[in-house]
């Protein structure tokens, strides 16, 4: 049987409890006879202005607007209003419209615009959607353009398809009202959620009585008594099983009413089935006072915390203020204090309402109704023909959780590619997932940290190549192992900058210090790791093996530089070749020569400008600067020098090189004259007699950069062929 609608006015959207963040809103007149006859304001609901400006943006970003309407709770007449919800439709729409997300909303001033697609608004009302069904029975003043569309004026009311959608519309807005107040912590918003609970019924009672909701207004007081119950009982987060105890009832019986009234419809006025069974006692079993006389179980004992409260699936009543008080002292068991039934709606409640309650319902049609978004509206999954439904998959509720989602499956592909040993690729898809435009820093540094654990398993896996390769190629490590080691260091040290309690970039920036011997760095990251960790036992197990990782560091630390001076000690026990006289000859003349150049006046330090700029708060560029001036200032002095002696040093780096490294070679051969003469220059120079020739880059974070190992076997203190 199917109802047709007496008139078709434009209304605003029911929006679920959360939706209403106002429960205000300007008094509305009666096009749909309001039992409250609140006179119209004179002016309008939305001035010409807003209006056209409203028009404009839908034109320019959306599509041609063919409908507008106010909805949410400035239709109910609570309160004055201070901002506006709108819904928009439009045809052609100039981009896809995400269906129940923000990405389909705009703000303009005190308005809020939901923007639906021509044929999803009518696919939604066809199927009974409590928001379109509103909108088509608002007072005309709040319908600002009407819809015109033969699917809207042949619309007839589907009982079976309004049942399915106001049950489900009132069980999604009931256990909002449970996730509002123990996940969200917010009780404001929870109490408007089980307040519209109730709206919803009534709303879907007058659709199915008279084909039209005929009052707006019908259930404006129970607002009042829901706000009693929150405050008498000073409900906080985590006392939904008591708002349950004290309100289900209510809620079931409403339900009930609901599934009646489509009954009498659908069999024009049939039986109403049997009466409810009456309560048990009227003594509250937990105090043991006798209920007075006034107190009933429905609204008016709920005004107050002495109210008398009957349970959801069992006959024993209560006073609102003892069954809260039984509840909160032991909330993981939400039972009756008499019979140990659960006060909360299960399969004691009523089998033909429980059903609504499933998550998932796939053999009925049911299941293919659920709510989401803001406003909250169907979604209709369609299963096809001779198929099993397919999967429930939502859709996402904001670009923020769709980005999340969108990142988890890339992570998940380059993890499978690291498995697979693909590692440059993975840290492609890494890179890809970091670019995404809305990702919390926590989530994009433990992402950045995955990176650097790809670029760290690289660097092993072409450490491991390298040794198995040993024999053939003299042992030398690929290049690729070190450059794969930095990008991680620096993948772990850009995530700790953004999240310095991630404890994977820290750690996995340590182990890849720690493969080519960046100890300090190590140490350092390795030290982070251990901050990292959050504090309790149940992490001892992390913190205890970033100690030792820090620890095992410095002692490998130690043992290298042991190693190194053991080798520099062995390289000086074995015997010098002999230098040839003519040469030693030759490298003490020209140091002699060198050493009296640099004697004048230039370089009498601290006389000289230069020398004086130098000091610890340097920085490096400026030093640079500085020092390159004093590296101009001694060839312009040696340059006339070595010309004598056949090296052309005015333009040419190498030759500059070899010079000095004739006579660094002499001095090296224990000539201590020579020796002698090269330390003072150094010191009236400022400069490294390796950085004499050309300023010598020291290798980033390794504290042994200054012993170099050279091609006889020798170590030396810089990068040139011989040193020191």
């Amino acid at each position: 049987m199917t109802h047709t609608p007496e008139k078709v006015e434009v209304t605003e959207q029911v929006s679920d409890g959360e939706s209403t963040d106002s429960w205000f809103s300007v008094p509305t007149p009666s096009t749909a006879r309001s039992r409250s006859g609140s006179p119209l304001p004179a002016e309008a609901v939305v001035a010409p202005e807003e209006l056209a400006t409203i028009y404009a943006e839908l034109e320019e970003k959306w599509g041609r607007c063919v409908a507008l309407y106010v909805h949410g709770s400035t239709i109910f007449a609570n309160h004055v209003p201070q901002d506006l919800d709108l819904i928009a439709v439009v045809e052609e729409p100039k981009h896809e419209l995400a269906q129940d997300s923000p990405d389909s909303q705009f703000v303009l001033g005190r308005c809020e615009v939901s923007v639906y697609a021509k044929e999803c608004f009518l696919q939604k009302l066809e199927n009974m959607d409590l928001t379109m069904l509103t909108c088509l029975n608002t007072p005309e003043r709040f319908v600002l353009k009407a819809l015109e569309d033969p699917r809207v004026s042949n619309l007839k009311i589907d009982l079976d398809l309004l049942e399915a959608s106001v049950i489900s519309y009132a069980v999604f807005t009931w256990k909002k009202f449970q996730r509002v107040l123990d996940e969200w912590k917010d009780p404001y918003k929870s109490s408007k959620n089980a307040y519209f609970v109730f709206r919803v019924m009534n709303l879907g009672c007058q659709l199915a009585e008279h084909g039209r909701i005929q009052d707006l207004k019908a259930v404006n007081a129970k607002w009042d008594v829901v706000r009693r119950v929150y405050d008498d009982l000073n409900i906080q987060p985590g006392d939904s099983n008591v708002v349950e105890a004290v309100l289900a009832h209510d809620f079931l019986l409403t339900l009930r009413d609901f599934q009646k009234q489509i009954e009498r419809a659908k069999s024009a006025g049939g039986a109403t089935g049997p009466s409810e069974a009456q309560p048990i006692l009227d003594t509250c079993a937990v105090c043991l006072e006798q209920k007075e006389e006034s107190a009933t179980a429905n609204d008016t004992g709920m005004l107050s915390s002495s109210g008398w409260v009957r349970l959801v699936n069992c006959r024993h009543c209560f006073h609102a203020s003892c069954i809260a008080q039984s509840l909160r002292v032991r909330p993981d068991h939400p039972v009756c204090p008499m019979c140990r039934a659960s006060v909360r709606m299960d399969g004691s409640s009523n089998p033909n309402v429980l059903k609504w309650f499933r998550e998932q319902v796939r053999a009925s049609k049911r299941s293919r109704y659920s709510y989401a978004g803001y406003p909250a509206t169907l979604r209709i999954r369609e299963p096809v023909e001779g198929q099993a439904p397919a999967p429930r998959v939502e859709g996402f509720a904001s670009l923020g959780d769709a980005c999340l989602r969108l990142a988890e499956a890339w992570c998940q592909e380059a993890e499978a590619l690291n498995d697979q040993g693909r590692f440059k690729m993975a840290a492609e898809v890494y890179k890809r997932a970091m670019s995404l435009p809305v990702l919390p820093t926590k989530r994009f540094a433990e992402i950045q940290g995955f990176r650097a654990k790809t670029y760290r398993r690289l660097a092993e896996n072409k450490k491991v190549s390298s040794r198995k390769q040993g024999d053939n190629d003299d042992g030398e490590e690929d290049p690729l192992v070190g450059m794969a080691a930095e990008w991680a260091i620096q993948e772990a040290e850009e995530a700790l900058e953004k999240d310095p309690k991630c404890f994977l970039a820290a750690w996995e920036g340590a182990i890849a210090a720690k493969h080519i011997g960046w100890w300090n760095k190590g140490r350092q990251l390795a030290k982070k790791a251990m901050q990292a960790v959050p504090h309790g036992p149940q992490h001892r197990a992390e913190r205890e093996t970033a100690s030792t990782l820090f620890l095992l560091m410095a002692e490998e630390e130690q043992e290298e530089k042991q190693r190194k001076v053991l080798e520099m000690q062995q390289s000086k026990q074995q015997a010098e070749p002999e230098v040839d006289a003519k040469e030693v000859e030759w490298a003490r003349g020209v140091a002699i020569q060198l050493n009296e150049a640099l004697k004048a006046e230039d370089f009498k330090r601290p006389h000289h400008q230069i020398w004086k700029l130098i000091g610890p708060g340097l920085k490096k560029k400026d030093a640079d600067m500085l020092f390159s001036e004093i590296r101009q200032l001694v060839w312009e002095k040696w340059n006339p020098i070595a010309w004598q002696h056949g090296y052309r040093t005015s333009w040419d780096t190498l030759a500059r090189k070899s010079f000095c490294a004739r006579v660094v070679d002499v001095a090296n051969a224990d000539v201590a004259e020579v020796k002698a003469l090269v330390r003072e220059m150094e010191d009236r120079t400022c400069l490294e007699w390796p950085d004499i020739a050309e300023a010598v880059e020291k290798i980033k974070y390794d504290e042994t950069w200054a012993y170099t190992k050279r091609e006889d076997g020798t170590w030396g203190t810089w990068n040139g062929p011989t040193s020191l």
